[in-house]
């Protein structure tokens, strides 16, 4: 974010382009990725246990998935959750209503920010 707001001087548009306008595609960093998934395994093996496999890790679901799956296990609200993850049911959406729960319509981000922190916690 830091390269692509500070020096490049980016405020909208795709964080990943191709060029200018159009998005890239997750296929395009995914070598890329799992190489950084390797780097972070050899950096600290408790982050990635030698019994999983690198090539398991995909941008296209692994983060999110697994975001929700550990923050489940650390007895994260539900609640808390879809707060984060509301995005999700935005984006896929594609323009028409999200059809989110009437308190996620109307919370504003910095309101619920003390509770948004339970999810990263978990991590």
């Amino acid at each position: 974010m830091y390269r692509r707001v500070a020096l490049q001087g980016k405020i909208t548009g795709w964080l990943f382009e191709e060029k200018p306008g159009k998005r890239a595609k997750f296929g395009k960093y995914q070598d890329y990725f799992r190489s950084l998934v390797e780097h972070a395994r050899e950096e600290d093996p408790k982050l990635v246990p030698s019994a999983v496999e690198t090539t398991d890790f995909s941008l296209w679901r692994s983060l999110c998935r697994g975001a929700v799956l550990e923050t489940t296990n650390h007895g994260v609200d539900v609640q808390v959750i879809e707060l984060i993850n509301r995005w999700r049911k935005k984006e896929a959406a594609r323009g028409s209503e999200a059809g989110l729960p009437m308190r996620q319509v109307y919370t504003q981000v910095r309101s619920a920010l003390p509770t948004m922190k339970e999810f990263p916690r978990a991590l």
